[in-house]
């Protein structure tokens, strides 16, 4: 008889032909004792990478289950994951892993899910992570000034952002994935990623236990012309904090009474004009980025940035 797949990993790949390999011997080296499942989009990458995970996958059928895209869908808006991974997803936890990180402890999945299954009342469990570059060399470490082996709550989240946990790190229970509120916020909200929403998602759902152990590699790249996120972000500075000012904008419209986010969106007004004036972005006005910086904030953000504040930021 077929065992119920427990986990579905959703890994989203384009031109990751250099590291595709890493991270799917990362998953496959998992030692379990449960039935999981890769759901791996490709997104029409021009490089080598739907060669290689046509290889994993005539290796691994049972287990590595591929869209190729003819075409590219993220160019197009499309949310991939909630729009491609998540629907088919059968797992009764979900984890994540890009194609450009991977997972460094062979007993990752395992450890997670018997904390979810011995905790029936919290929706998910992270873990620390290093940081390296392109080359594989250790960069940081995440949590350095957080004692882990605890749970974290809505203040943390707030306070830590992003930093919070990493998406190769988390799993949460798919029953999540039945919630309609939850494709409700990433439609309304998610315009640079889900990162940050799942951690302010999760968070009002149940605190979120982040463990000590090292299991994953994030891998941190600025490349010009690059396709990853910190690339893009990197190469278009004004274009990506202003989206990520309305993200956040969004996040306070949405979440209502569960965060008080308007010292962080305050914050990240002042940050966002003091981006605009020291940066320089092909195709981008200035003053046409301030209007839309503004046009963003309400009337109680912009009167409690005090003049001398906001060139204390710029100069």
């Amino acid at each position: 008889m077929k065992r119920q797949v427990k986990v579905s990993i959703c890994m989203l790949a384009y031109n990751h032909e250099e590291y595709i390999k890493k991270a799917l011997d990362s998953i496959l080296m998992q030692k379990v004792n449960f039935e999981y499942e890769i759901l791996i989009h490709d997104d029409a990458s021009p490089d080598n990478t739907a060669k290689i995970i046509k290889e994993y996958e005539l290796k691994y059928p049972q287990i590595i289950k591929p869209i190729y895209q003819s075409e590219n869908q993220f160019s197009k808006g499309k949310m991939v994951t909630r729009e491609f991974n998540y629907p088919r997803a059968k797992g009764k936890y979900i984890a994540f892993c890009e194609c450009d990180d991977f997972w460094t402890d062979e007993y990752k999945l395992q450890k997670q899910v018997d904390f979810l299954e011995n905790n029936k009342d919290i929706y998910s469990v992270a873990h620390k992570y290093m940081i390296i570059d392109k080359n594989n060399n250790i960069i940081d470490y995440s949590h350095r000034t957080e004692k882990l082996d605890r749970y974290f709550n809505k203040n943390d989240a707030l306070k830590l952002k992003s930093g919070l946990f990493h998406p190769s790190t988390i799993m949460f229970r798919g029953s999540i994935l039945q919630d309609k509120r939850f494709f409700e916020g990433i439609d309304k909200c998610c315009i640079l990623g889900g990162h940050s929403y799942m951690i302010y998602y999760f968070a009002q759902l149940s605190d979120i236990y982040i463990m000590n152990d090292c299991m994953s590699a994030w891998r941190f790249v600025q490349d010009e012309g690059g396709s990853s996120y910190s690339s893009r972000a990197n190469n278009h500075k004004i274009t990506y904090q202003i989206k990520l000012l309305d993200m956040y904008y969004r996040y306070k419209l949405f979440f209502k009474y569960e965060y008080n986010f308007k010292p962080v969106v305050r914050e990240m007004l002042l940050v966002t004009i003091k981006i605009i004036f020291r940066c320089r972005e092909e195709g981008i006005s200035k003053s046409k980025a301030i209007k839309d910086c503004l046009s963003l904030a309400s009337f109680t953000d912009i009167i409690l940035l005090p003049f001398c504040e906001i060139k204390r930021r710029i100069v």
